[in-house]
């Protein structure tokens, strides 16, 4: 039957996305994780016996075209360079998969916007749509692969808490469907706590303060320094924001005076007056010209298109 509807023509503008590495990945990754994207490279894992019988279980026949297979392959490559072996857990966005993969996408509506608030001397952010990701990693979750409970969504609070990047795990069922055992999985987990208990105590760290005391314990660390790191983030992301509103469209005077009153909310009068009038006035150049450069760079043109 799929071979019947895998004759319908293909509608998504990358037919063929593959998980782009960046160059900063120069570490290579535990030994089980390079067999497994060895593994990958070879077959699908919606081929798996595992993935056939799921979806025979399933409340309806599912067939996935030759798209959705193309970003699921690229989804398991991204998702096997990112996750902890530890842990399980892919500390990594979707909207990130989404641009290494080459799954983002902007609509021709978000584009016209960009180009009408460029005549205008304006900036504006396009709407970037991830849904072949979101669809992709769904399908993953229905064959037992990933574990992505909506609960993890915040923080703190399921119902009043903030809401943060999502966060999810791979299964032993993820790692079965490249064609590895969950005892072989088992074994390079516990291997990989051992080497990193090693070297925290060359360094002579504690095991409990770092989470080093089991799987678990090191689980829930880097759980919550996930979260932590996500708000740094997001603190970052809107101080720059506010930033830009305050020395848009205003002269070089009224920038400087914003950058001053900053940095002496920032460090306090007592850091200021240590700096002196040469050392402040070189941390204002370097303040304003990073305020600059990213009012500058949110004028740019979008991403390419996938």
């Amino acid at each position: 039957m799929d071979s019947v509807l895998y004759c319908r023509p293909s509608c998504a503008q990358n037919p063929n996305p593959t998980f782009a590495k960046p160059q900063a990945y120069l570490k290579k990754p535990p030994v089980l994780i390079q067999e497994a994207l060895k593994l990958s490279a070879e077959r699908s894992i919606l081929d798996a016996d595992q993935a056939v019988y799921a979806r025979a279980c399933g409340d309806r026949q599912k067939n996935y075209y030759p798209d959705r297979r193309a970003a699921i392959r690229a989804i398991t490559d991204c998702l096997l360079q990112h996750v902890n072996l530890v842990t399980l857990d892919v500390q990594i966005s979707y909207r990130k998969i989404a641009d290494l993969c080459g799954l983002s996408t902007i609509s021709r509506a978000e584009l016209a916007k960009v180009a009408e608030a460029k005549e205008k001397g304006r900036c504006y952010r396009p709407a970037v749509s991830i849904t072949r990701v979101t669809r992709g990693i769904k399908d993953i979750i229905e064959l037992g692969g990933v574990y992505a409970p909506r609960e993890w969504q915040t923080w703190d609070d399921a119902y009043f808490g903030h809401w943060i990047d999502k966060q999810f795990s791979l299964t032993p069922v993820f790692f079965e469907l490249l064609g590895v055992t969950p005892e072989r999985l088992q074994k390079h987990r516990a291997a990989r706590l051992a080497y990193l208990q090693k070297q925290a105590k060359a360094k002579n760290w504690d095991l409990a303060i770092c989470g080093l005391d089991s799987i678990s314990q090191y689980t829930s660390f880097r759980r919550n320094e996930y979260r932590v790191s996500i708000y740094e983030q997001r603190k970052q992301i809107r101080a720059a924001e506010r930033a830009e509103r305050h020395i848009k469209d205003k002269g070089q005077q009224e920038q400087r005076q914003y950058v001053i009153r900053y940095l002496i909310q920032a460090l306090g009068m007592d850091e200021i007056k240590h700096m002196g009038p040469r050392g402040l006035n070189g941390l204002i150049n370097i303040e304003l010209g990073k305020l600059r450069a990213h009012v500058q760079s949110c004028g740019e043109d979008p991403p390419t298109q996938h």
